[in-house]
């Protein structure tokens, strides 16, 4: 697991997340419970803490570092989708960025929003609660129904429990690791 201390700050993960073999959690990253950091994700936090909430999810090669002398901070069951950028950010809690959406430093998600793909968010930015954000530069676009608020929850809870089920596939593959070491 790449799991590193680095600028006199070790990374706070808690035992039940998943984080990759081949992910990198560096410096002052806060991981809650439940949470799934996937292959080839980084979070690197050398100036200030990122911190993500419980069963929120980071999914493969996700980039998430400080910009501007800012933490970064995920709420609780937020899924950030494949190849993502956040930097010195606030995603809010039940949130979802989507594939390949930059979030640069300052910018601010509320809670239950959604980020499209490809989205660009400019520094600064704020979005309200319940906000779909599309675009480059990024806009409300509408607001959320309840059923797409509640879709995103569902979806959140589905990708922990999966990250549930890596955590444990890996903590097997480990055993049988060491046991073959052993002879």
């Amino acid at each position: 697991m790449g799991i590193y201390a680095a600028y006199e700050k070790r990374p706070s993960v808690n035992t039940t997340c998943y984080v990759a073999e081949t992910a990198a959690v560096i410096g002052d990253v806060r991981l809650g419970a439940g949470c799934g950091v996937w292959p080839h994700a980084v979070l690197h936090a050398d100036s200030h803490p990122i911190e993500v909430g419980e069963d929120s999810s980071i999914r493969e090669g996700t980039v998430i570092h400080n910009e501007c002398d800012t933490p970064v901070r995920i709420g609780r069951g937020v899924v950030i989708d494949s190849g993502a950028v956040l930097q010195g950010c606030v995603i809010g809690d039940g949130s979802r960025v989507g594939v390949r959406a930059v979030i640069f430093g300052g910018a601010v998600i509320g809670r239950h929003c959604i980020v499209a793909d490809g989205t660009l968010v400019p520094q600064g930015a704020a979005f309200p609660d319940g906000s779909l954000i599309a675009g480059m530069p990024a806009q409300v676009v509408r607001a959320l129904t309840p059923q797409e608020i509640l879709a995103l929850n569902q979806n959140a809870l589905g990708q922990r429990d999966e990250a549930g089920v890596l955590r444990r596939a890996l903590a097997g593959a480990m055993i049988q690791r060491a046991f073959a070491q052993l002879g």
